[in-house]
């Protein structure tokens, strides 16, 4: 009689698939890194997103992490994918725009995941986003999330993943607190 064991490596099909696309400038501002500071621990991230997801109500393993960035870094954990880009004052952000929205439209186009969690301040990717929704991906952002409810410590501000909220016809307008950036970020409120 055979008995089904589990297998570290065997992932579980009851999870939904889910790739993060990480500006990884965007990141170190939210988690308030300075350039003093030590970088962002990449062999962290999959336990980090998939506990916000979790916090958001969404079961999902975290596939694969394509990480935006304009310095190299050949020290990478298994299922990160590193995007060179310019630096923001390089080119205002063009680099980085481009291989976003270029990474989120081939994935929602061959429906390779589920979500796609999205780490950026780019406003203007919202008709990527709105593109991607509309081949069947869920779309979740990481933005500011006053947690000043008395659920933390001292009331600080920390990281979350949202929905993202399908817009009907309106690409125009900025899509609030979903996007947040560094010049003015509004903190959403957690529900």
């Amino acid at each position: 009689m055979k008995r089904d064991l589990p297998h570290p490596m065997r992932r579980d099909a009851s999870l939904a698939s889910c790739v993060a696309l990480i500006d990884q400038r965007y990141l170190s501002w939210l988690l308030g890194q300075t350039p003093e500071s030590e970088p962002i621990n990449r062999f962290a991230l999959h336990g980090v997103l998939s506990g916000l997801m979790e916090h958001a109500g969404v079961s999902a393993e975290v596939q694969r992490i394509y990480w935006y960035a304009d310095v190299k870094d050949d020290a990478l954990p298994n299922g990160l994918i590193h995007r060179q880009v310019s630096s923001r004052d390089a080119d205002g952000g063009a680099s980085i725009r481009a291989a976003l929205a270029a990474d989120l439209k081939v994935l929602a186009e061959r429906k390779a995941f589920r979500h796609v969690v999205l780490a950026t301040d780019d406003q203007s990717l919202v008709q990527a986003i709105d593109d991607a929704q509309l081949h069947g991906v869920s779309v979740l952002t990481v933005a500011m999330d006053n947690v000043n409810s008395g659920k933390n410590r001292g009331g600080a501000v920390a990281p979350a993943v949202h929905h993202h909220a399908a817009r009907s016809g309106d690409h125009g307008s900025p899509p609030g607190d979903h996007l947040g950036h560094p010049g003015g970020c509004r903190p959403q409120r957690s529900a």
